[in-house]
């Protein structure tokens, strides 16, 4: 018996079976509260590792940052786009630079 392989979207949208059990025993997860998280999370960490990827601390945090602001600056001026005062924040000054002069067109 021959069984075609799986396309890569059926696997990805494949749940494990549960038990009739399992599906009762399972508790609930709590709703998710944005707010609540950040405000934790910050509290505890007040720091780029606070915001960053969760476990991994501030080094590599510092890094990863570093590494992001390079490749959206490559990317914006790949297309035409200066970005004056790029800094830490890059991805909020250019989300909030609309009609500010911070950010232009240079073709």
């Amino acid at each position: 018996m021959h069984c075609a392989p799986l396309g890569l979207e059926q696997v990805r949208n494949e749940e494990p079976p549960m038990t009739a059990a399992a599906h009762e025993a399972a508790p609930e997860k709590p709703a998710y509260e944005n707010d609540r998280y950040w405000t934790q999370r910050l509290e505890r960490e007040f720091t780029l590792a606070g915001v960053g990827h969760a476990g991994v601390g501030l080094a590599f945090n510092r890094w990863a940052y570093r590494v992001r602001r390079k490749v959206l600056l490559r990317a914006l001026e790949a297309h035409g786009v200066a970005v004056a005062g790029a800094g830490a924040a890059v991805g909020s000054a250019v989300a909030g630079a609309s009609g500010t002069g911070l950010v232009g067109s240079t073709s």
